[in-house]
């Protein structure tokens, strides 16, 4: 549209602008309803995320960085905060475990970023419990179909704590050990959850994940500054179990990274964090960040029939020889502890050898005869059938 003269003064078009947005103050901080517990993010040089959290006022996790690769980019790495949005929560429900009511309680935001290289726009959702906190990435479906995601997140300690974790060669029983963090090798593999002491009697915490669905499980491993930082499956060693049972080609399949089809959405990063050692035990935080019940295979919830809690252990590669003697042991020590030991006899094998004098007897003889000093003194003899059916 062309200006209007009249005289000396100009007529413009008026063009309506929005109002300039103030900046958003950082870092943004999310706190637990308890006050207790603070998560803070905040914007390192070159535009790099970084979190930190803390209890009553000190360090659980130190600076750290925060990030998720997408297609080999972190986006991370370069972002600018487009807005923030609180939320907060306080409900109640059943549970079972060492409380029979569950509190779901938290204060939350969500941290809408932009990639500033790429464009991608995500956001980085946080809640506050008060016995923890948890975060992740959710990554809205782009022009591209299928992507690839990683992981770029740390969890820093404070100097001077101590960590208790295992490594990956055992699946999940390997044996944990206590390490000064001072002490943590670089390069080491830890099997979530790790677990630490934090320095000064301030407190413990624990690391974790929660809903993990359709996406590759988290591991640790330990840097060369004495923090852990997140890998996906495929960055992990092969376990020792499945090393043993599958082919060399279905251990290699397993370095490949999974691809996402549409939106990504990480599993719950989580903290756990508390003065005691029993806070952690009895924190809700994990349920309340996962799914409720497949109502298909639990279809009156808790209340399900055939879902009956009791004790059990087990022998798996762990738990002492392979043999008659080593099953006699372990069933004994179970049987001391005051548990009844029930022995599947078609649900488990053994393997032909010589007896005393000498002469070869095959394995069912073998496994005929142990079953017979077994059972009574050691264990009930059961079938698999016998056992399915005390459950229906």
């Amino acid at each position: 549209m062309p200006s209007h003269r009249i005289g000396a003064i100009v007529f413009a078009p008026l063009l309506l602008l929005p109002a300039a947005q103030p900046p958003i103050a950082l870092p943004i901080t999310v706190t637990s309803p308890n006050s207790q517990i603070k998560f803070d993010l905040s914007v390192r040089s070159e535009n790099r995320l970084a979190y930190r959290v803390t209890l009553k006022g000190r360090p659980v996790i130190e600076l750290s960085r925060l990030g998720i690769v997408v297609d080999g980019v972190n986006i991370g790495d370069g972002a600018t905060v487009a807005g923030v949005e609180r939320t907060q929560k306080d409900e109640r429900y059943r549970t079972r475990g060492v409380h029979s009511v569950a509190i779901d309680r938290y204060n939350a935001v969500t941290i809408a970023l932009i990639h500033q290289l790429t464009g991608t726009r995500y956001s980085v959702e946080v809640r506050a419990f008060d016995d923890g906190v948890a975060f992740r990435y959710v990554v809205p479906a782009g022009a591209k179909v299928t992507r690839v995601p990683d992981e770029a997140t740390d969890f820093n300690f404070p100097p001077r704590s101590v960590v208790w974790y295992h490594d990956l060669e055992g699946h999940y029983e390997g044996v944990h050990e206590r390490k000064e963090i001072e002490d943590v090798g670089e390069g080491d593999c830890a099997a979530p959850p790790v677990t630490t002491k934090l320095p000064d009697g301030s407190g413990y915490a624990s690391v974790t994940e929660a809903a993990l669905k359709d996406f590759a499980g988290m591991v640790l491993q330990t840097d060369r500054r004495a923090g852990f930082a997140a890998r996906l499956a495929h960055a992990a060693p092969a376990s020792y179990p499945y090393r043993l049972r599958y082919a060399a080609l279905d251990v290699r399949r397993l370095e490949a990274p999974a691809s996402i089809t549409g939106a990504i959405t990480t599993p719950w990063r989580v903290i756990l964090a508390g003065t005691d050692l029993n806070t952690l035990v009895n924190s809700d935080v994990i349920s309340n960040l996962s799914a409720p019940p497949d109502p298909a295979l639990f279809p009156q919830g808790l209340d399900t029939p055939w879902v009956k809690p009791g004790r059990a252990v087990w022998r798996y590669l762990d738990g002492g020889e392979n043999t008659f003697d080593g099953i006699k042991d372990f069933s004994e020590m179970a049987g001391n502890l005051g548990f009844d030991v029930y022995l599947a006899e078609d649900a488990a094998f053994t393997f032909g050898r010589k007896d005393w004098h000498g002469r070869w007897r095959s394995a069912d003889e073998v496994h005929a005869l142990s079953l017979a000093n077994l059972d009574g003194e050691y264990c009930r003899v059961v079938t698999t059938s016998t056992v399915l059916e005390a459950w229906q």
